[in-house]
């Protein structure tokens, strides 16, 4: 009987201890962590990203009144030159685009530097139309480690818990806490206006499964429930930005299958249900030569930039005056 009484007590112990003192030490843990050192070089590129637009932002805010700002993951990085649209224009255009593995977060950061009379053109990737997700993808937990304080309040105590698991495997991965310093070389990939300038040419052999894009959507059928895109759209037209959407660019084999022409017509029907206007068609942003892509099918070569931009260069005139 004092054995069973014995084991009952170290069990009582140990479970009290895994479901509640462990738990809360983690949250605490990492509630402490964040931001007290930069873990990762990606993350600290992505910042050096976000703070490199939100610059040119503030400029333009200060001579125009206003911006034009393309904005979605690396699709746009890539895909558009901002400084030649703006050199042929004279209209403040923004390149916002940064890293589609940060997923709904992006809303966040571009909500930042938004403001009235602003136009939003959004050629987002694919894999943004679907409902939030509830943990946190890998690359985004890479990045709120260091540069999340603010945005990590908004998280519940199971996703501390995972970014405190993910911060323990980062520093257990690279053996440190502190990251290497970025070097010029990857700091010299953008220009100031946000672009990426160092997409040269072809990379030979791009992997199969880094190449074909397929056109997909998990758009939820209510649509104004954890669906960050929804929110996103309800924000601008509360703050008087005009939204445009529009496809990626992104590399495809010759044709479409038919539940991708399904997949885009619900895109462009939800935008229309939201008072959002969409530019172009299935294939407006589509590139079927691979001499166009450089390492990945969301990610334009310099000479798919340069066709991409020239497009924009066309039609942005009637977005603006209309």
């Amino acid at each position: 009987m004092k054995e069973f009484k014995r084991f009952f007590i170290i069990t009582l112990i140990v479970f009290v201890f895994s479901m509640i003192v462990a738990p809360v030490a983690l949250i605490n843990w990492i509630d402490f962590m964040i931001g007290r050192h930069h873990y990762s070089k990606t993350a600290d590129y992505i910042n050096y990203l976000i703070e490199q637009k939100n610059a040119k932002a503030q400029e333009y805010n200060e001579k125009y009144g206003y911006k034009i700002v393309f904005f979605s993951g690396s699709n746009t990085l890539y895909g558009i030159n901002s400084k030649y649209i703006h050199e042929k224009t004279n209209l403040p255009v923004l390149n916002y685009g940064i890293h589609m593995g940060l997923e709904h977060y992006i809303f966040s950061e571009a909500e930042k530097i938004l403001k009235a009379g602003d136009i939003v053109i959004m050629p987002l990737e694919f894999s943004i139309y679907k409902k939030n997700n509830s943990s946190i993808p890998s690359q985004l937990a890479e990045y709120l480690v260091t540069y999340g304080k603010d945005y990590s309040q908004k998280l519940t105590p199971v996703q501390k818990i995972g970014l405190a698991f993910y911060l323990i495997r980062l520093i257990i991965q690279y053996h440190k806490i502190e990251a290497d310093p970025l070097s010029e070389e990857i700091l010299s990939q953008t220009n100031d206006f946000g672009d990426f300038i160092a997409n040269k040419g072809v990379v030979p052999d791009i992997q199969n499964n880094r190449k074909y894009i397929n056109i997909t959507e998990s758009i939820p059928k209510v649509t104004n429930k954890n669906f960050a895109l929804y929110d996103f759209i309800q924000f601008c037209k509360k703050n008087d930005i005009t939204i445009f959407a529009t496809t990626p660019f992104f590399y495809h084999k010759n044709t479409f299958t038919k539940a991708e022409k399904n997949a885009f017509e619900n895109i462009k029907t939800f935008y229309e249900k939201n008072g959002v206007d969409f530019i172009g068609d299935i294939d407006t942003g589509c590139v079927f030569d691979e001499k166009k892509v450089y390492d990945f099918g969301y990610h334009a070569n310099d000479s798919g930039q340069k066709e991409r931009s020239d497009y924009f260069i066309k039609i942005l005139g009637n977005l603006v005056f209309i």
